[in-house]
């Protein structure tokens, strides 16, 4: 647990202090250095590779999708013709833009995440919890249009879905 706070900066300068106390000072401060930068460069890696990985299974899915409509040259059960919305929401949630956009508002979510530390200014606190309401919002709505997207029963059915649900609400 103590490692876990250090790498994600979370009360690590009152974990040191402590550890200076009882060990020598440039030692200590290398490995809180070394931990810190390789744990933070680890952690980012991991969460970087699970989003990639994630994408690439989205785009995927959305391809497979694409071929098995143009195969059979109807809408798929969930887009019926008299169904606007769905057709639009589709064209939206389907294209490249959206989805570096939702990529991109997961890593700016990452950095506000991170940047929540001890001592911190009631004004950056107040834009931190801006910025994170923002993110939050925008998951929502990622969640939702998704919902009208594949429908409530085959969102909810589907495990990486089902998890994004459950984060975003």
């Amino acid at each position: 647990v103590t490692t876990f706070q250090v790498v994600t900066l979370e009360g690590w300068s009152d974990i040191m202090a402590r550890v200076i106390d009882a060990w020598p000072t440039a030692p200590t401060v290398i490995a809180f250095v070394l931990l810190i930068v390789f744990g933070a460069v680890i952690s980012l890696n991991i969460v970087l590779a699970v989003i990639s990985g994630s994408l690439e299974k989205i785009e995927h899915e959305m391809a497979e999708e694409d071929t098995e409509s143009v195969a059979s040259n109807t809408k798929t059960k969930y887009l019926p013709k008299d169904s606007t919305i769905r057709r639009r929401t589709q064209e939206i949630v389907g294209s490249s833009i959206y989805i570096r956009f939702i990529l991109a508002t997961i890593l700016f979510n990452t950095v506000i995440l991170s940047l929540d530390h001890y001592g911190i200014t009631s004004g950056f606190q107040m834009a931190l919890d801006a910025g994170n309401f923002i993110t939050t919002t925008v998951f929502f709505i990622d969640m939702v249009m998704c919902n009208i997207v594949q429908g409530v029963q085959e969102y909810w059915s589907t495990p990486s879905t089902f998890f994004d649900g459950t984060i975003a609400v």
